[in-house]
């Protein structure tokens, strides 16, 4: 719908205009500062993060280029000692008699081994990382170098096929056994004269010498450089456990050199090919350590970014509390008159739009305590009138079933029990009548029992009334004729209906600065509905509860706030009715 907001912009507003105003002020100048500085921050982050990644993808790809000339070089002397064994006339010649030998059981065959392998020794003896040079003639017949060494070069029919495809170029043959890697390399021996092949010529190649040179550069931290041959074998790495293990990431190389990034978990890798062979040169990096300096700029821009904005906001709130501060004590100062303290004035030191603030509010304090004062004297003489109203009505129904107790008695009986009911129900109505508006609780409740002795003349054994008053609170005064209606209301509401015996209980106990009394009754309560309906701070509409509610706003009138009556009630179990009055007696 056109002109419609969006929902959170909507939100956003609405929690901004509901901050303090210090608050606003505050939070608006940082955003104002803090703005800037995040987009220079950002941009430079950026930069930077280019910056240097370029800078140690070179670095990554100048260490590989400088390793993978060392092996290069060790490649080409491998290359020329086998190449020359094999052009050696020396060598040749003696391969030349062996082959003519019928079998290896010939004497001969012995002394021309010799010869050999004393051949073989000096042209292999400056060499480190040849250990291993066997001679295998046309006929199948080896002639190891090293005699007493148990451990001899690894080779298999396809290998010497392999050698004769080349014709007379190095073979490297690696090979991956029990998890270590071993390298063989070898060539076919061709006749100088006539080319033809007769014999080969096969080396055991020092792994140690590879893993020397990957583990002697300097390089990443826990980062792994290896070697990766034809069939994607790692066959010589910087950490022994990578050794044998396949290489997975073949997909990604495109180029004869090159770093990339791969993933968050894997980091970043380097390769290299090895010119002269069928192997590559590999890094791999964590993103951790190839971010480093990343990571440390980075950490530079946050903390430049935290410190502008600690800053800031120091100086911001600074300001606020110094633009605001008349403010928020004229804040202050009306929040007292709301809680009704009127003595707030003070000399107006601003002579700007505040300080016209504040001359308004002090004219409206004065302007509100006249109002006050005129409403509590009209409010004194309308309570007046109500509790003189409130007092004259006193229902008279309790006269008209008294006067019928005393004659159905004078009809049946002539006894002494007209003299008793008749002197209960005249103290009762002297005391009704009586000027004074607060009695000791001891008064009132022999007020009570006044009125208890006349209904029991009507009520017989059907009534029955228990007392537990306790003795500190029998002195506490309290307005007269606050018990009697409850009493009554108990009676006639709750008991006259009830077939079986009704009981009332009279409690009083003091607690918490308050005098606490309750009225209870287990007559046939009020209705849910009735319960929920009956408001006591209001005119009564329903007959019934004229009398608590006379009560309650008698105490209400006399004490305020905090005291007057409560009722509880469950239909068909009874009723209790609580008066709470100051224990401190008359207002």
């Amino acid at each position: 719908m056109k002109g419609k907001k969006p929902i959170h912009w909507e939100r956003l507003r609405r929690w901004y205009a509901n901050l303090s105003l210090r608050t606003t002020v505050v939070l608006t100048l940082v955003v104002l500062v803090l703005m800037p500085v995040l987009l220079i921050s950002l941009i430079t982050n950026s930069l930077g993060r280019d910056i240097i990644h370029r800078k140690t993808t070179l670095y990554a790809v100048d260490i590989l280029t400088e390793v993978g000339h060392t092996i290069e070089r060790r490649v080409r002397e491998a290359d020329s000692v086998t190449a020359y064994i094999s052009a050696n006339e020396t060598i040749q010649d003696r391969l030349h008699d062996l082959n003519m030998l019928p079998s290896a059981d010939d004497n001969g065959f012995v002394v021309l081994r010799r010869k050999l392998v004393d051949e073989l020794l000096n042209l292999t003896i400056s060499n480190d990382a040849m250990k291993r040079v066997v001679i295998i003639t046309r006929a199948g017949r080896e002639i190891n170098s090293s005699q007493m060494d148990p451990n001899k070069v690894q080779y298999t029919p396809e290998d010497l096929d392999l050698l004769l495809a080349q014709k007379g170029s190095l073979v490297w043959l690696p090979r991956i056994q029990d998890g270590a890697s071993h390298i063989a390399i070898g060539r076919v021996i061709n006749d100088l004269g006539t080319q033809r092949p007769i014999g080969y010529m096969l080396a055991e190649f020092d792994v140690k010498v590879l893993t020397g040179i990957l583990t002697a550069k300097e390089y990443f931290e826990e980062g792994s450089l290896y070697i990766v041959d034809g069939k994607n074998r790692i066959i010589a790495a910087n950490r022994e456990e990578l050794v044998g293990q396949p290489f997975r990431h073949g997909g990604y190389v495109t180029k004869n050199v090159d770093s990339l990034y791969i993933s968050r978990s894997e980091g970043y890798l380097t390769y290299y090919r090895l010119p002269g062979v069928t192997w590559m040169l590999v890094s791999e990096v964590s993103s951790i350590n190839y971010e480093q300096e990343i990571w440390t700029l980075r950490n530079y821009t946050i903390a430049i970014a935290l410190g502008t904005l600690l800053l800031t906001s120091l100086i911001a709130l600074r300001f606020a509390q110094s633009l605001l501060r008349p403010i928020i004590e004229l804040y202050a100062e009306m929040r007292e008159v709301g809680e009704g303290n009127f003595d707030v004035r003070k000399p107006v030191r601003e002579k700007n739009e505040i300080g016209m603030l504040y001359e308004y509010f002090y004219s409206m304090v004065d302007r509100v305590q006249y109002l006050i004062r005129e409403t509590n004297q009209q409010q004194l003489l309308l309570q007046k009138a109500e509790l003189n109203s409130l007092r004259m009505q006193i229902n008279p129904h309790f006269i008209y079933n008294t006067l019928e107790s005393i004659k159905w008695m004078a009809q049946l009986q002539g006894n002494q029990d007209i003299v008793v009911m008749v002197k209960a129900f005249g103290d009762f109505m002297r005391s009704s009548i009586s000027g004074r508006e607060f009695v000791p609780l001891s008064s009132e409740l022999a007020n009570v029992n006044n009125y208890l002795t006349v209904q029991k003349y009507r009520y017989g054994n059907r009534l029955q009334v228990h007392t537990r008053v306790e003795s500190d609170t029998l002195g506490v005064e309290i307005p007269k004729f606050i018990l009697q209606p409850l009493i009554e209301n108990a009676i006639v509401h709750g008991l006259e209906n009830k077939v079986s015996a009704g009981l009332i209980e009279i409690e009083a106990h003091l607690q918490g600065g308050f005098l606490r009394i309750t009225v209870a009754d287990n007559g046939i309560g009020f209705l849910p509905s009735v319960l929920d309906g009956m408001d006591l701070d209001q005119t009564p509409e329903l007959k019934d509860s004229i009398g608590l509610r006379n009560v309650h706003q008698r105490i209400h009138m006399y004490y305020g706030e905090g005291s007057g009556l409560s009722i509880e009630s469950d239909y068909g179990i009874g009723s209790t009715v609580t008066v709470v009055v100051p224990a401190t007696g008359k207002p």
